[in-house]
Parts: C-alpha cells; structure tokens; sequence
C-alpha cells in the first residue's frame, strides 16, 4: 500500500490568518448550489510524506483556473516547505508553510483559512477548490468500487493534505481529488459523506482557500 502515503502536519495558530468567513461574505448572495470543479491532471506523490506539496499542485491543476501542474512541481512545493515550517527533520508538513511558499512564489495573491467544514465547503460551490487538512482513516484508504466512496472508519492512519473539488449539497456529499494517482478510487477521485468529513475534521482539522495569480509558462 505505498501509494497510500500522507505526511500533513496540524498548522499552528496564527492570529494574522485571513479567514474564509470574509472571503464567503464577500461574495453575491446565493443558495447552496451543487457544484465539482474539474482538475486537469491526476498527480501521484508515490511513497513520500508530501501530500502538502501535492495538494498545492493539484489545486493549482483545478478550474477556474486550470494551470499545467506535475509531480516535479509538487515535490518542489513541499522541499520548499522543509524550508519554511521550523520543522528540517520531521517528514511532512503543514498547509500554512504551504501558503507562504505559494505567496513567495507569486503563484497567490492571498489565502483564507477556516476551520469550519460548512464554511470552506460554501466556498468550494461558490468560488473554486479547497486544500483540506485532516486526519485520515484505514476505511478513507480505499473506496467503494462502485460509488467510490470513502468512508471515515477504523483507526487513524496519518494526517492528510487533500483537494475538496466538489460539493454536493442535495446528497450530503464532497468530491474530493486526491494525489495517490489514476488507479485510485474514481480515476483519482472520490466522493465522502458531509458527516464523515466532519467526523475527520474534528480535533485540528483545517481549510485553506486561496485567490490564485494566472502566470504564463510552466515554471513553478
């Protein structure tokens, strides 16, 4: 099971955050729509504790803006990272270091943080794909085969950075898009209950949202 490889460390507090709240306020006023954002690109961190880096790629690969992201990229990202979190020893990373290289990179403009699912998932209908931090499960490893959808049972397994492209409010449910390659679920994604994500977001679950800068060219 090495594809199933996670590497997300909880962010810790910071009082200058933005948060998604005012970002959601600013937006026109409308009901919970169902919406998925396409991801141009399946990414796969293979056997590394990079999932932070990875899921700032495939954000990058998500509409509105779809931009040419790949593994290279996601695993420059997450090096980055090493530089950043105060943490050179320890495998993974968190999504805030995460952020601040995206910001020196000039690749955003600005991020929101929440740590409220219904909150990041209004943001994820309205405006565009979210970066969830959470802890994983054995029964989120993988998904039905049918459905493919995954389940927030058996023990933790790790903390996981992930993409939530896709809402669906009138069947209580999250698209999310994963970075574990093609094989994995639905062509590299799946469907997870609203209740279950809650359940995984408990105990220092985190949302990050961001306004994205187009840049010509490939060079991340």
């Amino acid at each position: 099971m090495t594809q199933y490889t996670f590497g997300r460390i909880e962010s810790p507090p910071d009082k200058r955050d933005h948060l998604m709240a005012s970002a959601v306020a600013e937006m026109p006023v409308q009901s919970r729509i169902d919406r998925t954002w396409p991801c141009k690109a399946v990414l796969n961190q293979g056997p590394y504790p990079e999932c932070v880096g990875f899921s700032l790629a495939t954000w990058g690969n998500c509409a509105p803006v779809e931009q040419h992201w790949t593994n290279v990229m996601g695993r420059s990202i997450y090096k980055d990272c090493k530089k950043v979190d105060g943490m050179p020893d320890e495998p993974g990373s968190t999504i805030r270091a995460g952020a601040k290289v995206m910001l020196a990179r000039g690749r955003i403009a600005r991020y929101f943080w929440s740590h409220d699912v219904d909150e990041a998932l209004e943001y994820v209908s309205r405006y565009g794909s979210v970066i969830f931090g959470t802890r994983w499960t054995a029964g989120m490893c993988k998904p039905n085969f049918l459905s493919a959808t995954i389940h927030a049972t058996g023990k933790d397994v790790g903390g996981h950075a992930y993409d939530v492209c896709g809402v669906q409010w009138s069947r209580n449910r999250a698209r999310i898009h994963q970075t574990w390659g093609l094989d994995w679920g639905d062509a590299g994604e799946c469907w997870i209950s609203i209740p279950d994500l809650k359940a995984v977001f408990k105990d220092g679950g985190e949302a990050l949202a961001a306004w994205e800068k187009p840049i010509g060219g490939l060079n991340a």
